[in-house]
């Protein structure tokens, strides 16, 4: 892969030619890059490294940062700082076609008038490969994604997720280095985008090509990736395994925006073994284990509950938190109700609670309860 003349603005501790390797498991490494528009910037001093067969996603708000990122890496911008290594070879400058990436549309961008075979064959025949080894190769990734029965009907003539599945299967036949997505189920309904969730999972897993996903769906992210990226402002806000990133955020961005969060503030009063007790805004005490994070008294902290953590306390029970309210609403889901609560003094909290029989109107009291291990102690906000 060969590396462009770089423009004269670029800076780089490498010096131009210079070789460095990378370990033979990291399969892409994103090296400080930054990008900016005019007073904008689009990407920070952005470092990344994805592993050979991961599935990594960029997530995160609009304007987050996660698609100029990807652009960098597909090579569509180039960046004003910074450097992309793709299997240990310098590919900042080098143009899309000698990354070796493959790409998934929203749009699917089939080719209309060219059949299902011939629209998995194109990338093959631009490569020069002979026709038995293209009727070899497009037949495997057919039978794949079970859809080896369509291989002579035009695109129109494919529901939605089957051309979702032919444009996976367009991007997979050569097999490329990575393979990046950008918002590929932006445009399918929910049904038909939890069964695309489960398609691609087993297409990652029985091709074990590196994926880079981009989306701005946290349930989505939560479901698909090995790790997840969260990006906040052109910057990486938290970046761990989607189990990090949803029992154990780090700020109070990473808890909001990922699943539903109780957030508090409070002063920590004192510290008795592993467990500290934090007096809150809202005249609550409250009890957390900090594990490995160093807290003192009097320090000021951010902490949040997940509302699934929290429980109706039988009368009698204790549980190590536990607070007094009313019900002001609930929202059934089924197997779920989003019950949410308001104490005395106004605090609200929201309790997610294993639908029952018994039915919670707007004004019964009630108490919660939650153990210390699920009080989670955030750092504090960058600026």
């Amino acid at each position: 892969m060969a590396d462009l003349a770089r423009p004269a603005h670029f800076q780089s501790e490498t010096a131009p030619g210079e070789s460095r390797a990378t370990s033979a498991s990291i399969k892409l490494d994103i090296r400080g890059v930054t990008k900016r528009y005019g007073a904008v910037t689009a990407i920070d001093d952005v470092s990344l490294s994805v592993g050979d067969g991961e599935f990594l996603t960029l997530l995160g708000p609009s304007g987050s940062g996660k698609t100029t990122l990807l652009t960098a890496v597909v090579g569509l911008t180039a960046p004003d700082r910074g450097e992309v290594w793709i299997d240990g070879a310098l590919a900042t400058y080098a143009p899309p076609y000698k990354r070796d990436i493959g790409m998934v549309f929203q749009n699917y961008a089939l080719f209309p008038h060219l059949s299902v075979f011939e629209n998995i064959a194109f990338p093959l025949r631009m490569r020069h490969r002979d026709a038995a080894t293209i009727r070899r190769q497009v037949s495997r990734v057919l039978d794949i994604v079970e859809l080896g029965h369509t291989a002579d009907r035009l695109p129109r003539q494919l529901s939605g997720g089957q051309q979702q599945r032919i444009a996976l299967a367009r991007c997979m036949v050569y097999q490329p280095s990575i393979i990046v997505m950008d918002e590929p189920l932006g445009a399918l309904d929910k049904r038909l985008r939890d069964s695309m969730q489960v398609e691609i999972k087993r297409l990652h897993s029985q091709f074990g090509i590196t994926i880079l996903y981009v989306t701005h769906d946290q349930e989505e992210a939560l479901a698909l990736s090995d790790r997840i990226c969260l990006m906040r402002d052109g910057a990486i806000e938290q970046l761990g395994t989607p189990h990090e990133l949803y029992f154990r955020p780090r700020t109070i961005f990473a808890a909001n925006f990922i699943g539903d969060s109780n957030i508090f503030e409070g002063i920590v009063r004192s510290s008795s073994g592993d467990v500290v007790a934090i007096e809150t805004e809202g005249g609550l005490t409250l009890h957390a284990r900090p594990g490995t994070q160093r807290v003192n008294a009097g320090d000021h902290i951010q902490l949040t509950i997940r509302p699934e953590h929290m429980q109706i306390v039988p009368a009698g029970d204790l549980a190590a938190n536990q607070i007094s309210c009313h019900v002001e609403s609930v929202l059934f889901a089924g197997s779920l109700m989003k019950v949410f609560c308001r104490t005395d003094r106004g605090l609200a909290i929201q309790a997610n609670l294993i639908a029952s029989r018994q039915e919670l109107r707007s004004g019964t009291p009630v108490q919660l309860g939650w153990s210390a291990e699920d009080v989670v102690l955030l750092q504090g906000e960058r600026r």
